[in-house]
């Protein structure tokens, strides 16, 4: 994965491998979503410093499928307000449109020396040509969900679920801000193929962020709003229940039911 910047803008190209693919070759939804995470949540810290920023809100529509080649995902910032920043993102691979996203950001007042040096260790690592948990290095052999720690405990009801290790923490010591979208992803693919009987695929997925996952294990559970013959309709909430079962995220999203012999 490549992140660059251009004012205030940036974007990030990412090969698409196997590892962070669907058995079908299917680009995961959750990873998308991380990657947004990564790319707004970088050109929204450098537009709030000092101030430091934290993720509030992911809206992910997967408008068409991607197997091969490699994403190119681009920024642009929609509103810079003294509370909240809100980004668009637009995804393509080659001349294909295949994303469409937006993130929100909270602006979290500077608290001196110490989160200046916070902020100097994240963009030392920002100035890096790869990132990401290795996202799109053809040296992760291993499924990005394995090497995630994602855990699937009950998948007839959606229940999966992650600890927090030194892999999935960010500049806060705590969750990363895309990993809710992967667990959230994980979770409504379980219990929509489950329900469905055939495989699934995410197509759109929206996560509100609540509180900051700092201890873990953080597990999900996941409910059925709207079951139809192509698609179905799912409630995720993501708990810590490291921390007294804290609130982390709430997601819900769209799963499609693949068609035999998709890819």
């Amino acid at each position: 994965m490549v992140l660059s910047f251009d004012g205030e803008s940036a974007s990030v190209r990412l090969p698409i491998v196997e590892a962070i693919c669907h058995a079908d070759g299917r680009l995961r939804a959750g990873v998308v979503a991380t990657v947004a995470d990564i790319c707004a949540g970088a050109v929204s810290g450098r537009l709030a410093s000092p101030d430091w920023v934290a993720t509030s809100d992911i809206a992910l529509h997967l408008v068409a499928g991607m197997t091969t080649g490699e994403l190119y995902l681009q920024s642009s910032l929609i509103r810079r307000g003294r509370s909240l920043i809100v980004i668009r993102l637009e995804g393509t691979v080659g001349e294909e449109r295949c994303v469409a996203a937006e993130a929100a950001f909270a602006v979290l007042p500077y608290r001196g020396e110490a989160q200046s040096s916070q902020r100097r260790r994240s963009r030392s690592e920002e100035s890096q040509s790869s990132g990401g948990f290795e996202l799109g290095s053809p040296s992760l052999e291993e499924a990005i969900v394995d090497k995630l720690g994602v855990r699937v405990l009950e998948p007839s009801a959606g229940v999966v679920e992650m600890d927090l290790t030194d892999y999935v923490r960010n500049t806060f010591s705590a969750l990363q801000g895309g990993l809710p979208a992967v667990l959230a992803e994980v979770a409504m693919e379980s219990r929509g193929a489950h329900e469905a009987q055939r495989a699934v695929h995410t197509t759109d997925l929206r996560v509100r962020y609540l509180s900051q996952g700092r201890v873990g294990p953080f597990r999900t559970s996941t409910e059925v709003l709207r079951a139809g013959a192509e698609s179905i309709l799912l409630r995720v909430t993501v708990l810590d229940t490291g921390a007294e079962d804290r609130l982390v995220a709430v997601a819900t999203g769209t799963v499609a039911l693949t068609r035999p012999g998709a890819s």
